[in-house]
C-alpha cells in the first residue's frame, strides 16, 4: 500500500526547540508530490508563511482546524459566533495576564481602543495593507458601549466610520440585562 498522505503537527513535532524545520524535510516534500502533505498547527494561517513555499499543494488545518488552506486558497472556514467571541472577551477582560489573541482569514491586525475598565469599546480589521477590511459579515470595525456594572448595552458596526449594515440585517445590537 502505497503512501498518500502524511500529517504533521508544527510546534513541538514538526519543529524543533528553535522553531526550525528539519533541513531534510523540505526537500522531502518538493521529491513527493504524488504524496499529500498536511500540517496541522493552533497557529493562523500568517504565521506558517514563513515555512513555507506558496507554490506547493501543500494543505495547512490552521487555527486548531477552524481554517483549511491548500497553498492560500481557503478550503474550509469554521468561525465562531460573534456573540461567542465577544462573551468570551468579555471573560477574559476580567483576568489579569490574559492576553486574548483572535485569528481570521485575511487580515493582518486588529487595532482596539479601551474605556478606564480596559473594556474594548471599539474594535477595527486592517488588512495586510493596512486599510480596514470589510469582513463578510459586512463591517470592519465595531463600537461597544458598556453599563455601570461593565455589561454590554450596546454594540455598533462600522465601515470607514459610518454605520453599516450587516448581512444578517442589522446594523447595531442593544442588550438588556433582567439581572440574572
Amino acid at each position: 500500500m502505497a503512501i498518500r498522505l502524511v500529517a504533521l503537527d508544527m510546534d513541538g513535532t514538526l519543529l524543533n526547540s528553535g522553531k526550525e524545520l528539519p533541513p531534510d524535510f523540505l526537500p522531502w516534500v518538493k521529491a513527493h508530490p504524488d504524496i499529500l502533505t498536511v500540517i496541522g498547527s493552533g497557529r493562523p494561517r500568517g504565521g506558517l508563511r514563513d515555512y513555507f513555499d506558496e507554490n506547493w499543494q501543500i494543505v495547512y488545518l490552521c487555527d486548531n482546524g477552524a481554517m483549511v488552506y491548500r497553498g492560500e486558497q481557503l478550503l474550509f472556514s469554521q468561525p465562531m459566533p460573534l456573540l461567542h467571541v465577544s462573551s468570551i472577551l468579555t471573560f477574559l477582560s476580567g483576568h489579569q495576564g490574559v492576553v486574548p489573541v483572535i485569528s481570521s482569514a485575511g487580515y493582518a491586525e486588529i487595532h482596539r481602543r479601551y474605556n478606564e475598565d480596559k473594556k474594548v469599546i471599539y474594535e477595527e480589521y486592517l488588512g495586510t495593507d493596512g486599510k480596514p477590511l470589510l469582513q463578510t459579515s459586512g463591517y470592519s470595525a465595531m463600537e461597544q458601549e458598556y453599563d455601570v456594572e461593565g455589561n454590554i448595552v450596546r454594540r455598533r458596526f462600522l465601515h470607514e466610520n459610518k454605520p453599516v449594515l450587516r448581512t444578517d440585517g442589522y446594523a447595531e445590537v442593544r442588550f438588556e440585562y433582567n439581572g440574572l
